[in-house]
């Protein structure tokens, strides 16, 4: 769940995945953000609608005393800032504006995604802030909007086809926006009320064309959804003693939705989704912050959720305890109950059956998960901090197929919606532990190392238990840097990053290949040996050297990152396409070594 200046938004990235909250780019730029929390289980009564983590975004105040202005230019766009006083010492305008083509790397050759796609994007953010002279209100107006598009192309010259998708074209654009305001009224010493609103709206557009030798297109899959949705959130927080603050609130959210998506199968088209409407969510919620003894802290909180498509809700209790053990370490548990309405397009697959039109999966339930969190954070030394989480995420209510025969769950996707009958009778579990080693920025170094450990299971109808698509196993992460100050404001700056895991996985084919009934895009798979095989594992180091120079009135930094320093050619999973000319999985290739040169000065 993504939720911005205190409402909760749809999905702000560029390229952003159909039916999911992910995507290639966030909309805005990190420059804009101040303190933000990320959450990735039992997360307080405050959040819902989320089942596996919650980042609630907050946009800094621009500067209220004078005017500043950061340009940054490199191979890959233009990205530029500014801030400054409305009104000397009470209000404040911060804008950020960025636009990228790419088109410096695409003319070295060098493409992000694959040597045959294009992409280019741009987004603008803005907050307005503004106080009254006692400074018991504050008002704020703030918004983000992004563009992107990729463009796939066909192999050049139709005697070089060899296989489906050297004539396959693919448009893929993505547009977002959202613009909301926020009042805060502080009523006395002991309590507030924040009301915070958005309008937010989506478009992705996901078409195939395939090219005749004539370089004739024809549409093969088309795909236009279109999402907006209007959200209101009261929170009252009152502090009750000096040990204990309550806090409360409402959310409601109007839905507004147009899906569509049809195939180009056997000569004619089928329409898999075509659903137009409007509905609401409703959510609630209280807080109870308590601090019984100096060395405990409790959050006890309940949520609910009401869906109105389908009169579906749920109740959710939650509850967070940390103990303070010693002046170096603590120790924390967690439990939550959590639920979240499905990708809308799930609830309108279409299934023609003796010639009318039904739609079987308009009474799935909302998506259960139970979450247990056990912590210990020890503080090493001054500079040392090692924490360890163990966690079991314990899934129910998972739409699965309503044939036995199949081990399909909803659990697996990726992206996209289903187009099958389901029912909410399947379950999951994920239990792993995570490692993170951080050393503090100190003598010019620092550097945080994470490692995990899981395992992701799945249950389907048969009562049977399998791997999911997202177990890894092992993942490791580092990111460190060292600075050296050359005097007179000048500083030399390297990085190191290190990604890694075990590898995505994947059901393999069936025999003889062959379209899937239910989404002829996708092949039919040997449902048997659900996600037995991996792709090979994903190893990336990335480099940055960068050279500063500041100065009383501006500073200007110049910089060199280079993305996959050693050009291994990691294979992405997760976008594997199948090629029916060639009955086999086509893996797309994530790009090479990549330097992005680039400069910045900010006056």
């Amino acid at each position: 769940m993504w939720r911005l200046e205190g409402v909760d938004i749809l999905n702000p990235n560029h390229f952003a995945r159909k039916g999911s909250s992910g995507g290639g780019i966030t909309i805005f730029s990190v420059g804009m953000l101040s303190n933000s929390d990320f959450s990735s289980g039992a997360f307080p009564a405050d959040y819902g609608n989320a089942l596996s983590g919650v980042f609630d975004m907050k946009f800094r105040v621009g500067n209220k005393q004078k005017r500043e202005y950061t340009l940054r230019a490199g191979m890959i766009g233009l990205d530029f800032a500014t801030e400054g006083p409305i009104v000397k010492g009470r209000s404040s305008y911060l804008v950020n504006y960025r636009y990228s083509t790419l088109g410096i790397l695409d003319a070295m050759d060098i493409r992000l995604v694959s040597e045959r796609e294009s992409n280019r994007f741009q987004d603008l953010s803005f907050k307005l802030h503004f106080n009254s002279e006692d400074y018991k209100h504050a008002f704020s107006l703030w918004g983000i909007g992004g563009m992107s598009d990729e463009f796939n192309e066909a192999v050049e010259g139709a005697e070089n086809w060899k296989s489906y998708s050297d004539y396959l074209t693919r448009d893929f654009d993505t547009d977002m926006g959202a613009v909301g305001a926020n009042y805060t009224y502080l009523v006395n010493d002991h309590s507030f009320l924040s009301v915070n609103m958005a309008l937010t709206g989506q478009h992705i557009l996901f078409r195939n064309d395939t090219l005749s030798p004539s370089l004739s297109p024809t549409v093969v899959n088309d795909e236009d959804y279109r999402q907006g949705q209007f959200t209101v959130h009261t929170l009252y927080s009152l502090k009750l003693s000096n040990q204990a603050t309550l806090r409360s609130g409402v959310i409601g959210t109007r839905l507004g939705y147009d899906l569509f998506r049809k195939y180009l199968l056997e000569g004619a088209y089928k329409t898999f989704l075509d659903e137009e409407g409007n509905s609401w969510q409703g959510q609630a919620y209280s807080t109870l912050r308590w601090k019984p003894a100096p060395r405990w802290n409790i959050n006890l909180g309940l949520h609910g959720l009401y869906f109105a498509l389908n009169e579906t809700s749920s109740i959710e209790p939650r509850l967070g305890v940390r103990y303070q053990a010693s002046a170096t370490s603590h120790l924390s548990l967690a439990y939550g109950l959590h639920s979240k309405v499905l990708p809308l397009g799930n609830y309108f697959t279409r299934v023609e059956q003796n010639g009318a039109i039904q739609y079987p999966n308009r009474q799935l339930g909302l998506l259960k998960s139970h979450h247990f969190v056990f912590a210990v954070e020890q503080i090493l030394s001054k500079l040392y901090r090692l924490r360890v989480e163990a966690y079991l995420q314990a899934l129910e209510d998972v739409p699965v197929s309503t044939n036995a025969n199949s081990t399909y769950s909803m659990i697996n996707l990726v992206d996209g919606f289903a187009y099958r009958p389901l029912e909410s009778s399947g379950t999951g579990r994920n239990i792993g532990i995570d490692l993170i080693l951080e050393k503090v920025f100190s003598n010019g170094t620092f550097f945080l190392s994470s490692l995990s450990l899981l395992k992701s299971t799945y249950v389907p109808l048969n009562g049977k238990r399998y791997p999911t698509n997202f177990d890894t196993g092992l993942s490791f992460n580092f990111l460190g840097g060292k600075e050296w100050d050359l005097g007179q404001g000048k500083t030399l700056q390297t990085g190191l990053r290190i990604l890694y895991n075990q590898g995505q996985r994947l059901t393999p084919l069936a025999t003889p290949a062959g379209p899937d009934p239910y989404d002829p895009e996708t092949p039919r798979v040997n449902e048997s040996l659900a996600f037995q095989d991996r792709v090979p594992a994903y190893f990336r180091p990335d480099l940055r050297i960068a050279y500063r120079r500041d100065k009383p009135n501006t500073a200007w930094m110049l910089a060199l990152d280079i993305q996959n320093a050693i050009a291994r050619k990691n294979i992405d999973g997760l976008t594997r396409d199948f090629d029916p000319d060639l009955g086999k999985w086509i893996y797309r290739e994530q790009s090479s070594l990549v330097p992005v040169l680039s400069y910045q000065i900010d006056f």
